[in-house]
Formats: structure tokens, C-alpha cells, sequence
């Protein structure tokens, strides 16, 4: 008990003992010394009840005690049975990390193979023989399991490349994965996975006619291990169909997570549009754990924008309409890509909280060049405007394009007239340069007066 209570009851027990002195005194007559003994056997039984009282409440908090080390005890053996699962875990990875780098190596033999392909049509014959003997060394190299051989190989072929013009070496490094089969492409992006030759860049999203930066949409490119670029439009079929779009969608997340934060801490804002593919969502061993790590994010909700296809929305289910209803319950706003027509659910919509619907430049032209397309476009965007629905109109790549999209008073726009697509760490350099707390205005000489300017709205 706390002190002072004690202190009470202390002078509780001595009123109580003096009155039942003075109780024996007057009442029954006692002398004086038997009133006394009377009165202090009062304060003594009072004390010792009082006693016994103290010490059962310091039991039973005693026994609470133990009961939480117990428990402590068992949370911590739990967390640590886990713990011994992941170490055996990674031991398998490992072991089939290790199966897997000699068919990578394989792989990568192949592709430089195509390279040498791509490299004979132009080349001077000095680098063309020299480029023929790395092939056959690199043959000799793939039978025998010499990977430092492989090396040499490498190094033949970029010698090979300085011997050519900057535009030519690019164009034979975009077009060497085309000669590539699914299987041998699959290796190449498992091996840019592996090796985490993933980049993130982003493209602005911005105000029409303002040309002010409402956001960014987050794009991943892979890298091979030779340098070549791999786009979506090469790695999304055959990612989708082993299964590795949730490892691109999951590195994309968390940078762009990673990016957020670092940005706040220059007391600035940036908010980015998060692709996430059907498979992703319909993956049921990756799309919970993204789901506990957006609610441990949740404070993200105004930074991240999560946008599915069109097509990947009429495909959901009833658990991956759960999935998205979770998010929109965190806060997070959603969009809605690859509109092939405008006869869309609205109203459902706006109850999964989407809150733009991106539309390609060339469907919203063959809209208003159809009979009606005027009427029909204007009743759409007025419906939308009902539901807090904001068009955004990608692929804007003309002027042209453009005299229209402003004719219909259309707020958002993306596409390479306001900026193309920029890896992370230069759009990131460029917001921390302005170090603005709200509004980052572009400027400077160094700035490029095309590019739009840097003013994030928090919509």
C-alpha cells in the first residue's frame, strides 16, 4: 500500500485503540491500568489484522508476476522455434542457390553467345575475331566448368563493344534479348532477381494545364548481368507465368516505402502509384504478409496510391475483394489501369475507395471521334465526378492530344510531353535539392524548363 495509506489506517488503529480505552474506563468500570492494557490489545489486533492483509496482497502480486514471467518464458521459446524454421529455411535456399548458379552460368553463356550474333553484322574484322574466339573459349569453358574462363569471355565482348559507336553498342545490347527463348529469358530475369539488378524509376503524374506534379507512378526494370535492360513488356508474360511477379512487386513496394520516408525526413512529400499485378494479389503466400506490412504502414496512406488493371479488377474474387477492402480500410487510395472501355462499375468503384481511373490517350480520341463520343465522354466524366472518381489521361505524347484533353477540362495527364520515365535516385536528388517543407517549386539553372515542376498536392 502506499505510504500515506498506511499512515491512516496507523492512526485509524490508534482511535480506535485510545476509544475502546476509554470504552473500558467508563463503560465497564476498569481502573485505569487494565483501560490501558485494554487499549493496546486493541491497537495490537488491529496491527496484526492489518499485517496479515499486507501480506496477502504482496502474494498475490507476487503470484501475477510469476505468471507474466510464464508467460514471457513462452512467447520467447515461440519466437525462438521460429527463428530455428527461417535458419532451416535459408540452409535450403542456400543449398538450392548454390544447385542454381551453374545452370545461371549456363544461361549467361547463351546470352553472351546471341550477343556475338548480334555483333558480327558492322563490327571491324579485328573485333569480329576476337569476339568469335571468346565464343569458342567460352564453348570450351561451359564443358569444362571454368568459370573463369567465362570471365575472359565478358571481357572480350565489352572490349568488342568499345570498338563500335555509343548508339550502335545500344542498339545490339536492347535487341540481344530478343534473340532469346522464354526459358533462356526466364533465367535472365531469375538471375537479375537473384543478383538484385532491379531499378526503380519514376514518371511524373501531373496537373493539366499547370503542368504541377500530383505524383509519381513507380516503374521496375531489370538488368542483366551483361548490362541490357529488360522492360515490362519483355519480363511481364513470362514473370507472371513463374510466378516471380510478386518478388518485382514486392521490391517495388518497399523501396518505394524506403523512398517515402527518406523524403519525409527532408520535410518534404512525395506520393507514388504502386502497380501490383493480378498473380501478386491472387498469391495467397505473399499478399497476406504485404498486407500485414502496409498496416504496420498504414501512417503511408496519403504517399502510396496502389493501382490494378482493369482486367485484374473484374477477375478478383470474393478473398481478393477482402484483400482490397483491408487496404482501403488502412486508408490507402486505389486506381484503376488498362481501362479498355468506359462501361465501368462506378458506384463499386468508389466503395473499393479507387480514386482515379488512368485512360490511354488513344482510347480517349477514339471516344470523341465516335458518333455521340462528345456526349457520351462528357456524361462519363460528370458520373465519375459523382463518385470522387479523378480521370487521369496517360501516353500524352502530342500536342495535339493534349488541345483536346485541356478542351475537356481534364485535371491529370502523364506522358513523355511532361517527362519520362527517371531513375529513383535522380528524381529523389532532385526533390532534396528544393528541401521545401510543402511545395517544391523547380528551378535554377540547371533545371530543365521543359520538365514539369515539382508540386505535390495532397489529394
Amino acid at each position: 500500500m502506499p505510504r500515506v495509506s498506511n499512515m491512516l489506517i496507523f492512526l485509524a488503529y490508534a482511535i480506535l485503540s485510545v476509544a475502546a480505552a476509554l470504552g473500558a474506563s467508563e463503560v465497564w468500570a476498569l481502573d485505569q491500568n487494565l483501560s490501558v492494557v485494554a487499549g493496546a490489545l486493541t491497537f495490537l489486533v488491529g496491527m496484526q489484522i492489518h499485517s496479515v492483509i499486507i501480506r496477502v496482497q504482496d502474494h498475490a502480486a507476487l503470484e501475477d508476476e510469476v505468471v507474466t514471467l510464464q508467460r514471457g518464458n513462452l512467447t520467447l521459446a515461440h519466437e525462438l522455434e521460429i527463428l530455428r524454421q527461417e535458419l532451416t529455411q535459408k540452409d535450403s535456399e542456400l543449398e538450392e542457390a548454390l544447385v542454381k548458379r551453374s545452370q545461371r552460368i549456363v544461361a549467361e553463356v547463351r546470352v553472351l553467345e546471341s550477343l556475338m550474333k548480334q555483333l558480327t553484322d558492322g563490327l571491324e574484322r579485328k573485333a569480329r575475331m576476337a569476339a568469335l574466339e571468346a565464343v569458342e573459349e567460352a564453348e570450351r569453358a561451359n564443358q569444362s566448368g571454368d568459370a573463369g574462363a567465362i570471365s575472359k569471355l565478358i571481357n572480350s565482348i565489352e572490349n568488342s563493344l568499345s570498338d563500335l559507336e555509343p548508339g550502335q553498342a545500344r542498339e545490339m545490347r536492347d535487341t540481344v534479348l530478343d534473340a532469346l527463348s522464354e526459358e533462356e529469358l526466364l533465367e535472365v530475369i531469375r538471375t537479375a532477381l537473384n543478383e538484385n539488378l532491379v531499378d526503380l524509376y519514376l514518371q511524373p503524374i501531373v496537373g493539366i494545364p499547370e503542368r504541377d506534379v500530383a505524383f509519381y507512378e513507380a516503374l521496375t526494370r531489370l538488368r542483366s548481368q551483361s548490362g541490357e535492360m529488360i522492360l515490362p513488356a519483355q519480363y511481364l508474360h513470362i514473370a507472371g507465368q513463374a510466378g516471380l511477379m510478386s518478388v518485382i512487386d514486392n521490391l517495388l513496394l518497399f523501396r518505394c516505402v524506403q523512398l517515402v520516408r527518406r523524403i519525409a525526413e527532408q520535410k518534404a512529400s512525395i506520393s507514388i502509384v504502386c502497380n501490383i499485378s493480378l498473380s501478386s494479389v491472387q498469391d495467397q503466400d505473399f499478399f497476406p504478409h504485404f498486407l500485414d506490412f502496409m498496416e504496420n504502414n498504414a501512417d503511408l496512406c496519403r504517399n502510396l496510391i496502389f493501382e490494378f488493371t482493369q482486367n485484374a479488377f473484374e477477375s478478383f474474387g470474393a478473398v481478393e475483394r477482402d484483400y482490397i477492402n483491408r487496404l482501403s480500410e488502412m486508408g490507402f487510395r486505389m486506381s484503376l489501369d488498362g481501362i479498355t472501355h468506359l462501361d465501368l462499375d462506378l458506384p463499386d468503384l468508389r466503395k473499393c475507395n479507387f480514386r482515379f481511373l488512368k485512360i490511354k490517350s488513344d482510347l480517349l480520341v477514339n471516344t470523341l471521334n465516335a458518333p455521340g463520343g462528345e456526349a457520351h465522354l462528357a456524361e462519363f466524366q460528370a458520373l465519375a465526378g459523382q463518385y470522387t472518381l479523378e480521370l487521369v489521361v496517360e501516353r500524352i505524347e502530342e500536342q495535339k492530344v493534349l488541345d483536346r484533353i485541356q478542351s475537356l477540362k481534364i485535371g491529370l495527364g502523364q506522358g513523355f510531353m511532361f517527362g519520362e520515365p527517371r531513375p529513383m535516385e535522380e528524381v529523389e536528388a532532385r526533390i532534396q535539392s528544393e528541401n521545401a517543407p510543402a511545395t517544391l517549386l523547380a528551378g535554377g539553372a540547371d533545371v530543365d524548363p521543359d520538365q514539369p515542376k515539382l508540386t505535390y498536392h495532397r489529394k
